[in-house]
């Protein structure tokens, strides 16, 4: 799969319209439901009048022994106008029919979108969310890290204890498990962002 490339992070109103065009689910959902209505419409022209014009015309060629042959210009027209009047309620059911698939295409197109709407805020808020969530786990953890050092210096100086050595050890464990945890949510973010929108998120900084 190849992604769009971005040097800086897209809004999500500038990334929407483009993924509700493109997206095959969504198209789907509206094609069905634009062949739905014209299958409806179709079935609906049973109660229309139906008028047709039938024509010939041609030469005629009359040979006369005693006179002199004759050739005639011939013409017809019919027309017929016909109208359904009753069918026993075959037609009425197909109608009705057409037309509860026609508001069932709609429904679904309508819900196709509106989840296809969630995907993308959800996909779109996740990498902004995992980003500043990993932005803080590796500032946290470079401070207790900082602090960790500190304490094993007094202690090496004769002047702390270790049990602030181990405490400040804990508390480092702790903030690079979640670091790592974020790096994993993060890094599936942005999988999911890929899936949705076929491109890469761009800088993460400028996301909004």
């Amino acid at each position: 799969m190849v992604f769009t490339p971005s040097a800086g992070a897209e809004t999500l109103d500038a990334l929407l319209p483009e993924y509700l065009t493109t997206n095959e689910e969504m198209k789907r959902a509206e094609l069905e439901a634009q062949v739905a209505e014209q299958t409806f419409q179709a079935v609906m022209g049973v109660y229309y009048p139906v008028f047709k014009a039938v024509g010939w015309a041609g030469h005629e060629h009359t040979n006369k022994p005693n006179e002199a042959d004759t050739t005639i210009v011939a013409k017809e027209v019919d027309f017929s106008l016909s109208q359904l009047v009753h069918d026993f309620g075959e037609s009425g059911t197909a109608i009705e029919i057409g037309r509860l698939r026609v508001k069932q295409a709609k429904l679904t197109a309508q819900s196709t979108r509106q989840s296809s709407v969630v995907a993308a805020v959800n996909a779109y808020v996740g990498v902004y969310r995992w980003f500043n969530f990993l932005r803080h786990a590796r500032k946290n953890e470079e401070n207790v890290q900082k602090q960790t050092g500190l304490e094993q210096a007094r202690v090496d100086r004769g002047g702390g204890y270790s049990t602030d050595v181990l405490q400040a050890k804990v508390q480092l464990l702790q903030t690079q498990d979640r670091r790592v945890n974020a790096e994993l949510e993060f890094s599936k973010a942005i999988s999911t962002f890929q899936a949705v929108f076929n491109r890469d998120p761009g800088d993460f900084s400028t996301m909004r």
